[in-house]
């Protein structure tokens, strides 16, 4: 890891997170109509949907916050732990967090995030 910022202490995702899986394919097609394929990447890069159903409005500000100036509007990493497994690595927003409220006190929020 080679960033020091961490993600907030605020209440937890739901938990499984949910996978996201992505395709790294690039297709090359030849003149004769058939398709070359190769992975885009070498490494498999983890990325995630992180959901609260019921973020406080507290903890919805502070992770606000930290993506639009601590991570300068998602342009940096943070370290990320995984509660379940207890390892931390180095993501990045693929997004802005998206909230919603039905009541002004808690907010659905998802965000997705992808291993740097």
């Amino acid at each position: 890891m080679s960033t020091s910022i961490n993600f907030p202490s605020i209440k937890g995702p739901a938990y499984p997170y949910e996978p996201v899986l992505a395709y790294d394919v690039i297709k090359t097609e030849t003149e004769y109509g058939y398709e070359q394929t190769r992975p885009m990447n070498t490494r498999v890069q983890e990325a995630f949907n992180l959901s609260w159903a019921a973020l406080p409005l507290a903890d919805w500000l502070t992770l606000k916050s930290f993506y639009n100036t601590t991570l300068v509007k998602g342009a940096l990493s943070f370290n990320f732990t995984d509660t379940l497994t207890n390892t931390t690595k180095e993501y990045r927003f693929t997004g802005a967090p998206s909230a919603s409220s039905d009541d002004g006190i808690n907010s659905k929020v998802t965000v997705q995030i992808k291993e740097v």
